[in-house]
């Protein structure tokens, strides 16, 4: 029997060609405009102060504009990319893995940037479709 690993998806599976994870708003902010950063970081501490188990659709509901959730989905996918290291044990096929995120994107969109990044059919889990804290 192979053990199973369970590996976080954000700065363990993968990483992100920016340096910080609010820095991915810039990105978003180039092609949208606005004030788009500022408005997007505080609709997400709005929602999390309601609920700590809360999404994408959650967070633009609470923006007081309306932008498109899209334009965010793409650059979180464009500017995603594996973890070599990770991605050298996991193709080794020497253990099972799952992968876990508390992050707000759905288990759909996160699944595609682990296979855009090269991680064959993972099973993802995610604390805000589970309401359930990773650990």
């Amino acid at each position: 029997m192979k053990p199973l690993i369970s590996l976080d998806v954000f700065d363990t599976a993968i990483f992100r060609k920016v340096y910080s994870p609010t820095d991915i708003f810039n990105v978003v902010e180039d092609v949208v405009g606005g004030n788009f950063k500022q408005l997007r970081i505080q609709a997400q501490d709005n929602v999390r102060k309601k609920d700590i188990f809360y999404t994408l659709v959650d967070i633009y509901k609470a923006m007081s504009t309306s932008f498109n959730p899209k334009e965010e989905i793409k650059a979180e996918y464009v500017n995603c990319r594996p973890n070599s290291h990770i991605l050298e044990m996991y193709n080794k096929g020497e253990a099972d893995y799952i992968f876990i995120s508390d992050m707000y994107l759905p288990s759909p969109i996160i699944k595609s940037m682990l296979e855009k990044c090269g991680y064959k059919n993972p099973q993802v889990y995610v604390s805000c479709e589970l309401r359930a804290c990773k650990g």
